[in-house]
């Protein structure tokens, strides 16, 4: 499994990395971008009230919107990222 790290990164790089997201979503200071994957989907935070919009934080969710939280989920979702 190559290691894919977010955090600290531009929407620039990811985009670079990762190819477009399927949603980008600005909401006061904040901006969201998610990702699709077969099992999960990945969603960034962005804090905009910053200069350099870098990812603070991300979440991984299954087809229900639950998190995923098992090391095996965690380990499909990235697996199944497509970097471009």
């Amino acid at each position: 499994i190559a290691t894919i790290s977010f955090i600290g990164k531009t929407l620039d790089e990811l985009t670079k990395q990762l190819g477009e997201p399927k949603l980008l979503r600005k909401d006061g200071k904040s901006t969201t971008v998610r990702y699709n994957t077969r099992s999960c989907r990945i969603f960034i935070f962005f804090n905009t009230s910053i200069k350099n919009h870098r990812a603070e934080y991300y979440e991984l969710r299954n087809d229900n919107g639950e998190l995923i939280e098992e090391k095996k989920d965690i380990q499909k979702c990235f697996s199944e990222i497509k970097l471009v």
